[in-house]
């Protein structure tokens, strides 16, 4: 009885030397427990794949000053650090789709929903997708929506805008707001992988 005691002790001793000696000469392994990092987060912006045909890369909205309402529709995540962008448009209907990701701090979605919710000429949409949100927009002449969602702490934010007409009547009904905020949302899933529960 005594020498099994004594050769599982001896083992387990062996075994925790050569282990901490491994770790000085390797390292310590780590796992990453940080939010996605911007080259990550590039890759969960929508591409030309995941449109309708005819959608390209184009010159996105610059950054205004002032925080009001023509502002914050201008650029909804201005100030957002880390927040990576894409602007796309569709040059046979006008239309364009811009695209936000980040992992903002603090409950950052929240408030930009709060602050839309205030300004003027600006409606709530019913809810596109239960991790969702919607609201009827309109910047000069265009007319669109902004739509936001969030997979654990990344957010995608949408503004879709195009001139009166077919294409954007189609593009913002209720069903099209939806299939594009989920393929977004599928998208950053993919990318940063599913909440943690």
């Amino acid at each position: 009885m005594l020498g099994s005691v004594l050769r599982c002790g001896v083992g387990g001793i062996t075994l925790g030397v050569t282990t901490l000696a491994t770790f000085s000469f390797v390292g310590v392994p780590t796992i990453p427990t940080g939010p996605p990092r911007a080259v990550t987060l590039q890759a969960a912006l929508l591409g030309g794949d995941d449109l309708p045909p005819g959608f390209a890369p184009a010159p996105g909205p610059p950054a205004p000053p002032g925080a009001g309402c023509p502002e914050l529709l201008a650029h909804p995540t201005a100030g957002w650090a880390g927040a990576v962008e894409r602007n796309q448009r569709q040059a046979r209907t006008g239309l364009h789709l811009w695209q936000a990701v980040a992992t903002p701090a603090g409950d950052a979605l929240s408030r930009l929903r709060a602050r839309l919710s205030h300004c003027p000429g600006v409606r709530e949409l019913p809810r596109p997708i239960p991790a969702g949100w919607a609201f009827a927009v309109s910047v000069g002449s265009d007319h669109g929506y902004l739509a936001a969602g969030q997979v654990g702490s990344a957010v995608s934010v949408l503004r879709f805008l195009g001139p009166a007409g077919p294409a954007t009547e189609a593009a913002t009904r209720p069903e099209a707001v939806a299939v594009t905020l989920r393929t977004a949302l599928a998208k950053l899933v993919s990318v940063t992988g599913p909440p943690q529960r």
